[in-house]
């Protein structure tokens, strides 16, 4: 239909100019040519700015905003289009802010267009170059990327297409069209190929210009050249499904260097199916000739006609401008019924109401906004639906009638079918240059609302300066003129209402009147009341301009109404009082100006007077009464007391009298001063639909705060209309809730003379009810609709829906919300009714607007590959929520066996839930809805349930619940949009002393050592010092206390030589302090982005009392190069306090800030920025760097440098099997590139190999594992000479980890048999010939060859065991590791007779030991049993075998002097049967179920570390074995050939290497204590302790013998002590196998044993004792006890690795064992310690909590070390200063989420608690005795004793 003719012919609505525009990159630039421009948008917090891009001439251009250059360009050549786009695609740490259009992280970037490429700058500076195939013409973004059109040479368009990245590759774009002659639902799909060599072009019938695309909704236009007509696309993207394999690619064309092959012949990703074409032809529209239009009319027309119309579903219009033959097509969207049709127009531009979008969210009126669900809070959503897709989901089978309340099933559809928009953002307005090019008119959607004329900001009309070229460069509601002059003016329309309360009225009124009536009342209200300025900056309790504008404009409307009507006898004598005119000339103004009107009285007839009198505190004063309006309104008022007619009032203005003035009394009359567009016939017969429309936003308002103050004057006005239509239930109704709407002076303030008659004469005129409308018939027989009474009425009759709406319909939200919530809480059966308008006659009536659209289905035989089309839209993330949030109610309805089952609260909760009702919402209603809504929240509060939405649980206030729910859900360590933008709030927020959001309680500064400042532990060993005695032996800051006795024959010059020779034993102890504490201090610190994290200093002093002086350590006893691995442990130390908490990122800036500083301060800050970037790669945290900067540092060639950056980039991309950081080890590996002459360092080598198996963890990749078999085994060259035993070592860890786990079965490698070549390198054989890299390698580099093998080293054929034994068994282990494969464990040999032991050194049986302890996981058990186990029964029997049995009391003597000297190890180890009651003596008997070592003697005498309290006596006597021992049965102990006895089984006992066999044994017992380790690492396991704890005092309290290694083995007896480095050894593995068992648990039986051996050992102990002791204590000690070890392959790869048995003898040993492999604990490291945070002050507190397990329950003080063995069934906090919260696993007979809270615990490690009012937390008040019911309520009359104590405690 046509748009209804124009009315206003000589009124125009002001637009205002708001200056001359010229291009500011115009004017920076200096630019003299004609260049190019565009003004986007740019929206800051809600305000639509502008931004300016400028294309000069030269091309360069210019990204402003306002005057503030943003960036500039300068591209090869002009470009032809920029714009902005988001590819999801590019790398996270580029995102700068920006969010593409999907709702997920992506980078916004800006595009530029050139003629023959496309070139993307990304914020991060990153620059992507795309050439295009053929010239370019212009682009358009997409949700995902970008659309390109390219010009070919024979001018014909084509589409293509970048998505995800943009260096991807160019596709085609495929074109669905409808197949019209078969009819049905067929279609076909043809590509748009490009015309290149060997390709057939497409017919020219099948050509397509792509003109627009939208950004809002996957819709775009193209113009069909042979029909000349314009189509409606659908946009859309295919499946991620494989591609169809290429045929074999053709030759190149010689003269195009672009892949046009593939660009064609891939398939395409963007499909464009044709939904409508256009009726009218003509030429192509230009790129901004289409737009899309969103009136609030049109939506009200979807929402009229319901969900079954879905001709007008969401109400948009496409608008089609062709400029070149000025046609103007608007089209109603998804129906394509035109609208409107407009020729003979210059320009259009659309124009948005306003640029604040927040006033037209926080609307007044609830439905500009549309908060309620069924209209979605901020965002509007289509779903579409195939004609031959799956069936639209239903509630069917869902428990009625909570289902229709409830679940709206169209939001459970799948989220890429529903298109979601913003239509606030959408404009509603068009403004249209006319055919003389000086007319401009306003339309609203299709319809014309008035002209408009051009004004200065003083209101005066612009001079004509001459015909209008063209409108442009639209944003929000300005614009730009250009007049054929060249002249551009930027102008500013005043569309929206800047007051509160005309913007409610009017969004109200265009969705409940009819169409018709809402653009006619529209039309006058933007002439006569949204005026410029007007409004700004108004309170909502004064009066503003345009809301009396609008109540004057409707009083003049009404008149005009009822004189059609007949009902003119009370015409007033003022239309409205706006000025002067008539016969008064000036009369008002002339009485003014007198003497007559004084200020006084001029100040007594005010508005603020007339409102102030109301005051009850102003009731008493005499002047408060009088009312002293203006001169005319006296005379006005004394005529109304003496009730005088007026003969002489003006009459209505009608039809034919518009706009002219009427003859008045002599005292002059207001007329109107212009003509006015609603027809009054047509206000009349809707009369009562506008009464109660306003009527029912008035109960509205009523119900909210924020509202309230709107009311008086809303108020005012329809009870003025009440009094006028002579409703007087209406008019009691206001009178009884406002009072002062009686008082005739406020109406006089606020209506002039009009109010003045109509509160004054109008009552006393005698009215007639003979002849009036039906629509005022209707209003007076009316009942009011009242909200209270509606209230009430469901209270008393449940079963009264029926007559609740008939009386109260349901248009506006909150009244909705009430009815719907107290007829849930009634628990009525008919409640289905609500949520569904009733067409009554007179009642406004709003449903549900129509949301499903059908489009015709694209068969996925068609495409190629067959695949579904999705549309390629933006804004998923909010369709993704509604489903997430549809799909858990449907979850919770369908846990509701009956309707019964659930409590009625609950229902209304999960109703205030989907209606998106917020506490601080609940807390601005009034009391009458919010009293029954805070009774369902506090009951809710008190039994919350484990399947609600997070919104449910803050709703309630469980603020705790809401954030474990939520941690389940994003997982740990989820980013959130921005890391920088996060941790930047962080820091504002600190500086503002508030609590930071997602705090880690950490409370140590950045810059303090953890050690100094124990704070950051909290209370996790607050109970007694064993922190601060762990900081104590940790610290390496601090001078060494040493005591040196000087004798009196001493000199000056020996004493000081004596202490440096002290200082140099204690610096190997003092060096060793760093592994341990930097374990101890794991995850410490929070680093600000802006300070450098100190390393502490290294300190190798010390004091020497009573001398207070410190010594420092002279260079010639130590030299600093000594130092070089300890100042490198100290800086992996310093690095691993780094936390890894929110709000901790690691960016490269501050990366190469510490570098900056370690230049700046010498050698050993090098060393120790190395061991700091190693600490950092531990971390994860070295992906922040690329591979640019790690050859900036290998170039450095600094040895530590290089070990660290090689080995923290593989352990920051572990299993990543990253190419460049491959390149970058394989480098360093000399057999690899064995061609290069490259001189690389041993340790650096170690590095690199152990790099690649961290790369490649678990991959089983073939060439890897092929060179990791050859390098275990390597020969030796003179470039590969030192520390051969270490290297073959990483690489057997490399082959562990490449292969780990997967034994046999690895996928690939089952022809390398790898379990014989690993068996070979174990014990010794020729060597085996290798397949692929390792073959090619010999080939190249023969280990044989003279010219190529080593000179220094004459290594004969064969497999040298003393360097591969070690790298090949624990590859063996890891590789088998967990598969409990007895095959090839039994096939590792340890010795079993006494000849064996001779060819096998006794480190490597503890190796072998471990290797099938890995392979055998299962087997390994926490008992002294199975460590007996391990060890062969011919060591203990030799013993026994090589005696005589003693005679009688030589068994007593013998005992005494062994007593008297001490005991042999060696003797220890023979099981013999115990005597008396040695075991009682010797420990506390076990715990129950943990095998004790009741039976297994020692052969000790040890003295008790705790005195007499775990004994008889300070000393415990352990006897020989005895001769009654029985021997196991076995036909020899030396060794056996063939089965036969040996021919030295009867070979004396001297003949026995005594020293051989005792070593073998205890090397055999520290290496099942390993295993033992390993198996039970962070479990805290009580028996594995106990085990371990025996075991590590045995090899504590042996004696060690001081005579020569070569001694001892030439005179071996049974009876001899061991040597220092095997029980050294054998005392540092089993250390930290207790290390790694109470890994975190800060166990201080454990701490004792430890400290215990740092307190034996002297300072001549070697460097890895000490570090092994120390390193341990970090472990029992890990992060404070926040961290221990988890159980997973790759941890316990990384604590072998770690805990390796070889430790260096030195502070600069890297032979067997390189020193940085000993800090790779960390990759096994996982937080795991359960804390307690308080929601609201995100701070840590201390809370007692009830843990259930399987078998019993117990009760326990947070923060405390929880493991993942998932025991743990039920975690209970039942205390009276916390609101309750239970978290139990998963039950059989609850949902699947009933464990959500339990797996959110263990994800993330954080137990949320909300304190109760009136409660202090424990550590303010341990007692209690400061909350508020032992304040104010005491809970006793008399005094107890124990009330006494609490009270003095």
């Amino acid at each position: 239909p046509a748009p209804p003719p124009l009315r206003h012919s000589t009124v125009m609505k002001q637009f205002v100019c708001l200056g001359e525009f010229t291009p500011y990159g115009r004017e920076f630039l200096a630019d003299a040519t004609a260049g190019t421009h565009y003004q986007v948008p740019s929206e800051r917090d809600g305000i639509i700015g502008e931004e300016e891009i400028y294309i000069a001439g030269d091309g360069r251009i210019i990204w402003s905003s306002g005057r503030h250059i943003v960036r500039g360009f300068h591209p090869s050549s002009r470009a032809v289009h920029v714009l902005s786009c988001t590819f999801s695609g590019l790398p996270g740490d580029a995102q700068v802010g920006g969010i593409s259009a999907g709702g997920a992280e992506a980078v916004r970037c800006l595009g530029v267009l050139e003629s023959d490429r496309f070139t993307v700058y990304a914020p991060s500076g990153a620059e992507f170059l795309v050439h295009l195939p053929f010239r370019a013409t212009h682009a358009w973004p997409l949700a995902d990327g970008a659309l390109v059109v390219v010009q070919s040479a024979d001018g014909a368009h084509h589409a293509l297409s970048l998505v995800e990245h943009p260096l991807n590759l160019l596709r085609c774009v495929t074109y669905i069209e409808p197949e019209a002659a078969h009819g049905g639902g067929s279609c076909r799909a043809w590509k748009d190929a490009l015309p290149i060599a060997g390709e057939i072009p497409a017919p020219k019938c099948d050509q397509r210009r792509l003109c627009w695309v939208c950004d809002t909704l996957p819709l775009a236009v193209a113009y069909v050249p042979e029909t000349r007509r314009h189509a409606v696309y659908l946009v859309r993207r295919g499946a991620r499904k494989p591609a169809a394999a290429l045929a074999a690619p053709r030759p190149k064309s010689p003269g195009f260097p672009f892949e046009g092959l593939a660009m064609c012949r891939e398939a395409s990703e963007v499909f464009l199916q044709r939904l409508w074409t256009f009726p009218e032809e003509g030429a192509p529209c230009e790129p901004d000739g289409v737009f899309l239009l969103a009136p609030d009319p049109e939506l009200a027309r979807a929402a009229q006609r319901g969900a079954g119309s879905a001709e007008s579903a969401t109400g948009l219009l496409l608008a089609l401008f062709v400029a070149s033959s000025g046609l103007l097509i608007v089209v109603r969207l998804w129906s394509w019924e035109v609208v409107a049709t407009l020729r003979c127009c210059r320009s259009a531009v659309p124009l948005l109401s306003g640029d604040d979008l927040r006033s037209r969210g926080a609307c007044p009126s609830g439905l500009a906004g549309f908060p309620s669900r069924w209209y979605g809070s901020g965002h509007c959503r289509i779903v579409l639906h195939e004609s031959n897709g799956p069936e639209l989901p239903s509630a069917a089978g869902l428990p009625q009638p909570w289902a229709d309340i409830l679940l709206d099933p169209l939001e459970l559809v799948r989220s890429t079918a529903v298109l979601c928009f913003d239509r606030h953002r959408l404009p509603q307005h068009m403004l249209v240059l006319g055919e003389d090019r000086r007319t401009l008119t306003l339309y609203w959607g299709a319809t014309q609302l008035c002209l408009v004329e051009l004004a200065d900001s003083c209101g005066s009309p612009l001079p004509s300066t001459g015909p209008i070229h063209r409108l442009c460069d639209p944003v929000a509601n300005r614009f730009t003129v250009v007049f054929d002059d060249g002249t551009s003016l930027r102008c500013s329309a005043p569309l929206q209402p800047n007051s509160p309360r005309l913007l409610g009225t009017l969004s109200a009124l265009a969705l409940l009147l009819p169409v018709e009536l809402t653009y006619a009342l529209a039309s006058d209200m933007q002439v006569w009341c949204i005026q410029r300025k007007s409004g700004r900056g108004a309170n909502m309790e004064e009066e503003d301009s345009e809301w009396q504008s609008f109540c004057e404009l409707h009083f003049c409307l009404l008149e005009q109404a009822l004189a059609k009507s007949g009902d003119a006898h009370g015409a007033p004598p003022f239309k409205r009082a706006r000025t002067v005119g008539g016969g008064g000339d000036g009369e008002e103004e002339a009485l003014m100006e007198s003497d007559e009107t004084r200020d006084w009285e001029w100040l007594l007839g005010s508005t603020v007077h007339a409102r102030e009198r109301l005051d009850p505190l102003l009731a008493d004063l005499e002047s408060s009464a009088e009312f002293v309006p203006c001169h005319s309104l006296r005379l006005l008022a004394s005529d109304a007391a003496r009730c005088r007619a007026h003969h002489g009032s003006a009459q209505p203005a009608d039809d034919d009298a518009v706009g002219q003035g009427q003859d008045g009394s002599a005292r002059g009359t207001d007329v109107w001063e212009g003509c006015t567009a609603t027809p009054p016939a047509l206000l009349l017969q809707h009369l009562d639909r506008f009464f109660l429309a306003l009527h029912l936003m008035y109960e509205e308002w009523k119900m909210h705060a924020l509202h309230s103050p709107l009311l008086p004057q809303l108020g005012l006005f329809l009870y003025g209309l009440a009094s006028r239509l002579e409703c007087t239930q209406f008019g009691a109704f206001y009178a009884q809730d406002l009072p002062m709407v009686r008082d005739a002076a406020v109406a006089m303030a606020a209506y002039g003379g009009y109010g003045a008659w109509l509160w004054q004469v109008f009552p006393r005129e005698k009215s007639s009810h003979a002849s009036c409308a039906p629509a005022v018939e209707r209003l007076r027989r009316m009942q009011v609709p009242q909200l209270l009474p509606a209230c009430r009425q469901i209270q008393r009759s449940p079963a009264s829906a029926e007559v609740v709406l008939d009386s109260f319909p349901l248009v506006f939200p909150l009244s909705s919300l009430l009815l719907t919530l107290l007829h849930v809480l009634q628990g009525c059966p008919s409640a289905q009714t609500f949520g569904k308008s009733r067409d009554a006659p007179g009642m406004p009536s709003l449903g549900r607007p129509g949301l499903v659209v059908s489009i015709p289905g694209v068969d996925p035989k068609v495409l190629d590959p067959p695949s579904y089309l999705a549309p390629f839209t933006g804004h998923t993330s909010e369709a993704r929520r509604d489903a997430e949030r549809a799909r858990a109610v449907r979850r919770w309805l369908e846990g509701m066996r009956d309707p019964s089952s659930r409590p009625l609260w609950e229902v209304a909760l999960m109703l205030l839930v989907q209606h998106g009702v917020r506490r601080a919402d609940v807390e601005l209603w009034s009391l009458a809805l919010a009293a029954p809504v805070q009774e369902c929240l506090r009951a809710a509060a008190e039994e919350p349930g484990s399947e609600w939405l997070v919104e449910a649980y803050s709703l309630i206030g469980r603020e705790d619940l809401a954030a474990l729910a939520k941690s389940c859900e994003v997982g740990v360590g989820a980013a959130t949009s921005s890391t920088g933008s996060r941790r930047t709030n962080d820091i504002l927020e600190t500086a503002n002393g508030l609590p930071r959001a997602a705090d880690d309680p950490l409370g140590a500064s950045p810059s303090a050592d953890p050690l100094e400042s124990p704070e950051w532990l909290y209370r996790m060993f607050d109970r007694d010092r064993r922190a601060k005695e762990v900081a104590r032996l940790l610290n390496s800051s601090r001078a060494v206390t040493l005591r040196v006795v000087r004798r009196p024959e001493q000199t000056d010059h020996d004493f000081e030589q004596q202490k440096q020779s002290r200082l140099g034993l204690a610096a190997c102890r003092q060096a060793s302090l760093c592994i341990g504490r930097g374990a101890f201090t794991l995850g410490a610190v929070r680093p600000l982005p802006t300070e450098v994290l100190q390393t502490p200093l290294l300190t190798l002093a010390g004091r020497f009392p009573p001398y207070p002086a410190v010594v420092s350590l002279d260079p010639n006893h130590h030299s600093p190069e000594l130092n070089l691995w300890a100042e490198f442990s100290n800086g992996v130390a310093t690095a691993l306090q780094v936390s890894e908490a929110p709000g901790s990122e690691i960016t490269r800036g501050w990366i190469v800030l510490h570098k900056s500083e370690a230049n700046s301060s010498g050698q050993s800050s090098a060393n120790a920025h190395a061991g700091f970037l190693l600490g950092l790669g531990l971390r994860g945290s070295l992906k922040v760097i690329n591979e640019a900067d790690c050859y900036k540092y290998l170039r450095l060639e600094h040895d530590a440098t290089s070990v660290a950056v090689i080995l923290g980039m593989a352990a920051s991309h572990v299993s990543s099997m990253d190419a460049g950081l491959t390149r970058m080890c394989c480098v360093h590996i000399p057999s690899v590139y064995h061609h290069l002459d490259i001189e690389v360092a041993s340790p650096v080598q170690c590095a690199a190999v152990l790099s690649l198996g961290l790369l490649f963890a678990k991959s089983s990749h073939r060439m890897m594992a092929e060179l990791l078999v050859a390098e275990i085994g390597r020969r030796p060259s003179d470039r590969a000479l030192h520390d051969r035993e270490g290297y073959s070592l990483a690489a057997g860890f490399a082959l562990g980890c490449v292969c780990l786990g997967l034994g046999a079965d690895a996928p690939g490698l089952a022809d390398l048999e790898l379990e014989t070549w690993l068996l070979r390198y174990i014990h010794g054989g020729s060597e085996m010939p290798l397949p692929g890299v390792a073959t090619r390698d010999q080939k190249l580099n023969p280990n044989h060859d003279p010219a190529t093998c080593s000179s220094l080293v004459n290594e004969p054929r064969g497999i040298n065991v003393s360097i591969t034994s070690p790298g090949g068994c624990v590859a063996l282990g890891l590789v088998f590791l967990r598969t409990n494969c007895e095959a090839v464990a039994s096939r590792v040999v340890i010795p079993q007779t006494v000849f064996q032991l001779d060819y096998v050194r006794p480190d490597f049986s503890m190796l072998r030991l471990v290797a099938k302890s890995l392979i055998m996981w299962d087997s390994i058990e926490a008992s002294e049993d199975w460590v007996e186990a391990q060890v062969p029964a011919f060591l203990a029997q030799l013993y026994v075998h090589a005696e005589e049995p003693p005679a009688q009391g030589g068994d007593a003597t013998r005992t005494s002097q062994a007593s008297s000297r001490g005991t042999p190890l060696a003797r220890s180890w023979a099981p013999v049967t115990p005597t008396g009651n040695i075991s009682a003596t010797r420990s506390p008997p076990a715990p129950s179920g943990v095998p004790g070592r009741a039976g297994l003697p020692s052969f000790f005498e040890t003295p008790s570390p705790l005195g007499g309290r775990l004994g008889g006596g300070s000393t415990t006597r352990f006897s020989r074995p005895s001769p009654a021992a029985p021997l196991q049965e076995t036909p020899s102990l030396l060794g056996s050939v063939g089965g036969e006895p040996s021919r030295h089984a009867a070979a004396p006992a001297s003949d026995v290497d005594w020293l051989l066999v005792a070593q073998t044994r205890a090397s055999l017992v520290a290496g099942a204590c390993l295993a033992i380790g390993l198996r039970f690492a962070g479990t805290g396991e009580a028996a594995a302790r106990q085990v371990l704890i025996e075991r590590l005092r045995d090899f504590r309290d042996a004696r060690r013998s001081d005579a020569h290694p070569a001694l001892m083995a030439s005179l071996p007896t049974p009876d001899m002590d061991l040597d220092r480095s095997t029980l050294d050894t054998c005392q540092s593995v089993t250390a930290m196998a207790l290390g790694m068992v109470m890994a975190g648990t800060g166990d201080l039986s454990s701490l004792r044993m430890l400290r215990s051996l740092r307190r034996k050992a002297d300072l001549k102990m070697s460097y890895g004792v000490h570090m092994a002791t120390h390193t341990a204590i970090g472990y029992v000690f890990l992060g404070g006890g926040k961290y221990t070890f988890d159980q997973d392959p790759l941890s316990t790869a990384a604590l072998l690795m770690a805990a390796f048995p070889r430790f260096p003898c030195d502070m600069t040993d890297n032979r067997s064992h390189l020193q940085a492999f000993r800090h790779l604990y960390v990759l096994a490291a996982r937080h795991q310690c359960m804390e307690a945070v308080e929601v609201e002050t995100q701070q840590p507190v201390d809370v007692n909590v009830k843990l259930t397990t399987r078998e019993s329950s117990e009760v326990v003080s947070l923060p405390r070390l929880v493991s993942t063995s998932g025991d743990v069934q039920t975690i209970t906090l039942d205390s009276e200063r916390y609101w309750p919260v239970i978290i139990q696993r998963e039950l059989p007979d609850q949902g699947p989420n009933s464990d959500r809270w339990m797996r959110a615990l263990e994800a993330s490690r954080r137990l949320y608690v909300k304190r109760r009012s009136g409660h202090l937390p424990h550590r303010m008040d341990g007692l209690g005795a400061q909350c508020a019911a032992q304040v104010w309520f005491p809970t006793f009359s008399a005094p107890e004793p124990h009330h006494v104590e609490s009270l003095l405690q």
